[in-house]
């Protein structure tokens, strides 16, 4: 899982720097959004528990949206894990 975290912030500089260059692309196309923000809450459920923390889960069976999954799931990473340190 630390190797997970790990390679995801190392994606997420590699796409700062390409942000900052003008050469990050977005790849928009159909997808579930609950779907991927489900599974950042199930990689950080573990940590917050460790931590003493109550971290729950509500959203609907499904939400299809139009967008950017990598981005949509590293922005929930970024939340949760600033939730999570602060």
């Amino acid at each position: 899982r630390t190797a997970r975290v790990l390679t995801t912030l190392l994606d997420d500089l590699i796409a700062l720097a390409r942000l900052e260059s003008g050469r990050e692309q977005r790849r928009v196309a159909p997808f579930d959004a609950v779907t991927a923000v489900r599974d950042v809450y199930d990689t950080f459920v573990a940590t917050a528990a460790q931590r003493g923390l109550r971290f729950t889960w509500s959203a609907p069976e499904r939400l299809p949206v139009q967008g950017d999954a990598v981005k949509v799931a590293r922005i929930a990473q970024n939340l949760i894990v600033n939730a999570l340190k602060y």
